[in-house]
């Protein structure tokens, strides 16, 4: 099976078919503290705007890590890790992060005059 990825970063496309399972590919953080760090590093005002349900699916490649935030066998990045090399954006200012994360996504007007929030409803019988 072919599993397909790009980089947040640098949109490499990784393929599983391609490297042959050689090129690591790091999904974002499950912690929220990590997990906004990372956006912060990454640079892309977006992501800001996504639950991190949905950032889980989003990858960073290995070109973007310190040699130093992988485990021994470099299979691995370490709890600790974040993109920190070859960022092609600035940080984005914590203003942009407040909110983050936020529970099911934002989406923002064409006019950026309104900013609607989707919520889960539930129906109860």
């Amino acid at each position: 099976m072919n599993h397909r990825k790009s980089c947040e970063i640098c949109n490499i496309y990784y393929s599983s078919e391609t490297y042959q399972g050689k090129m690591l590919m790091a999904c974002f953080p499950a912690n929220k503290d990590r997990c906004k760090l990372w956006i912060k590093l990454v640079g892309k005002k977006d992501l800001a705007n996504l639950p991190i349900v949905k950032l889980r699916r989003k990858h960073i490649c290995a070109n973007h890590f310190s040699f130093n935030h992988f485990n021994r066998d470099k299979s691995k990045l370490i709890k600790s890790a974040f993109p920190s090399l070859n960022l092609s954006r600035p940080p984005l200012e914590d203003h942009l992060l407040e909110n983050f994360p936020t529970p099911f996504g934002k989406i923002t007007g064409t006019n950026n005059k309104f900013t609607h929030w989707f919520f889960l409803f539930t129906s109860e019988s």
